[in-house]
């Protein structure tokens, strides 16, 4: 019984991890495409505004 229980646990520490390691790759990869298109979208701002200058 006391096998069984440690089993268990060593499971649901292992789920556990892996959705907290998924959750965070999740998120890092969301903030950096969030990051990637505010940087292109601000540099093809400031091309059309060069642009416009010239």
């Amino acid at each position: 019984m006391e096998l069984i229980r440690t089993i268990t646990q060593q499971k649901i520490r292992v789920w556990f991890r892996n959705t907290l390691i998924c959750e965070m790759g999740v998120s890092y990869s969301y903030s950096r495409l969030i990051h990637d298109l505010y940087r292109r979208s601000n540099r093809n701002c400031l091309c059309m505004i060069s642009n416009e200058i010239i």
